[in-house]
């Protein structure tokens, strides 16, 4: 097999294994505000211990950062005992991680990760899971979620795959730059899962308070894991009729393809938010490299072809390109197995 023969046949095996640029997809659409019982629709034992202590930090900003000029000049850490959680100073990938993959277009891989879907935890808001106050606790059991998040403090503790601290090849910092309270919220996409945003149907992975300005946490994510995050905002935000938090949504995919982005699709008048890749510096927020719906004035979106990848091209890490439906896919790359992310809500 000649060399051009040998190319041709890897780019099919490639376009047959990988899915879009950040999540995997059914075969309607993108996340968006959809009715997860429909066939064309898209949805994307015992609790650890009690966090116990603060501290006060530096953020993960440098003179350069695109950040620096959002965030406030320092930010609390709520840190787990034995767990190491505070906000790392830079990234931690490999060496090749800061390039562009070779066949970016493709999107990542269609994730190959053991990680399961957690167990529902109970609602019990005299103790809730760690990073989780009562308040908050109580305000998501009335606004329909199926369950706390599991709030793992280890990769060993709980399934796997997303967890608080910075011990993970992929740290994620959520940092409250608003002046009300914030409920943070993750939750791990299984590919062909099409109801793992929807929370009255999945237990998310994270639930954790940021009750003000500064407030902030690292989350620890494994390698080839897809998910998404949204925030519940000063105890007005609710789920959609279908249960998906009713707000601005946040997506990821890592791994070798390792791609994040901001998403308008279920809420486009949902709260700002801004991602910025440390290594690469690619920029998603609410006007850069963001996925929008097509049609104007429309408030929510999500099927083939009803959204676009806003601004994207011309900055370094950003990846644009199309599925075969002719569907935008891309977002903001540079982090290959492994990386840190910096999510400031405003």
């Amino acid at each position: 097999m000649n060399i051009m023969n040998f190319y041709l046949c890897w780019c099919a095996l490639l376009r047959a294994r990988f899915t879009s640029a950040f999540i995997p997809l059914g075969q309607d659409g993108k996340l968006g505000n959809q009715n997860p019982s429909s066939s064309s629709s898209l949805a994307l034992g015992l609790a650890p211990p009690v966090l116990t202590s603060t501290v006060t930090v530096t953020p993960t900003v440098t003179p350069t950062s695109l950040v620096q000029n959002i965030l406030p000049s320092t930010i609390t850490v709520t840190v787990t005992p034995g767990v190491s959680n505070t906000i790392p100073n830079s990234p931690h990938p490999p060496s090749s991680a800061g390039a562009q993959p070779s066949n970016p277009s493709n999107g990542p891989p269609i994730p190959q990760s053991p990680v399961q879907n957690a167990l529902p935890v109970p609602w019990n808001c005299t103790s809730p899971v760690p990073g989780l106050s009562q308040e908050d606790c109580t305000y998501l059991s009335t606004i329909g979620f199926a369950s706390q998040g599991q709030n793992a403090i280890s990769s060993a503790s709980g399934t796997a795959g997303i967890w608080l601290g910075s011990s993970g090849p992929n740290t994620f910092s959520f940092i409250n730059g608003a002046s009300v309270p914030l409920i943070l919220v993750v939750w791990y996409n299984p590919y062909e899962d099409a109801q793992s945003s929807f929370m009255d149907a999945r237990t998310p992975k994270i639930t954790y308070s940021l009750p003000e300005q500064g407030s902030a946490v690292v989350v620890s994510i494994d390698n080839e894991v897809p998910g998404g995050w949204s925030t519940v905002y000063n105890y007005t935000t609710t789920l959609t009729e279908y249960g998906q938090v009713n707000n601005t949504m946040g997506e990821f995919n890592t791994g070798i393809f390792a791609t994040t982005d901001v998403s308008r699709l279920v809420n486009m008048v949902g709260h700002p938010m801004t991602v910025v890749v440390q290594g690469s510096g690619c920029r998603s927020d609410m006007q850069t490299c963001v996925y929008m719906c097509a049609e104007e004035g429309v408030v929510t979106c999500g099927r083939e072809r009803s959204y676009r990848l806003e601004n994207c091209q011309g900055q370094p890490g950003a990846v644009v390109s199309n599925d075969w439906e002719g569907n935008p896919t891309g977002g903001c790359q540079g982090w290959s197995n492994g990386g840190h992310v910096d999510v400031i809500f405003t």
